[in-house]
């Protein structure tokens, strides 16, 4: 009875430690991208700061191209990606930002029509 208890807690810590070695592995994968993530965040921010009346009803809907144009933002770009984004803005200042790269996607990127932005 000892000798399987013993190998359920041996098991356990090998899955423990396995993953958490994988959650960070791609933590740091990723970490590039959460910081274009950020950075057309504060682009966001800035221009909103700039220009606090362009935020009308609950959200507002800000992309990439728009913070480019009005040189808030330079590219969004990573190594050779060219990415596309968008930011929601709510009137709380709730600013979330959503980015589109070949080798990763934010999570509900897609729920958004950007045809219709």
């Amino acid at each position: 009875m000892k000798k399987i208890l013993l190998m359920w807690v041996f098991v356990s810590i090998i899955l423990v430690g396995l993953l958490t070695f994988f959650g960070i592995n791609l933590k740091n994968k990723n970490q590039a991208y959460y910081e274009l993530e950020n950075k057309i965040k504060d682009s966001a921010i800035n221009y909103y700061k700039e220009y606090p009346d362009k935020i009308f009803g609950k959200e507002h809907l800000i992309i990439d191209k728009e913070l480019i144009n009005q040189n808030f933002l330079n590219e969004l770009k990573f190594k050779n990606e060219v990415c596309t984004g968008y930011v929601i803005i709510k009137k709380n200042c709730n600013y979330k930002p959503y980015i589109k790269c070949d080798k990763y996607t934010t999570k509900d990127y897609n729920k958004i029509d950007l045809g219709a932005a």
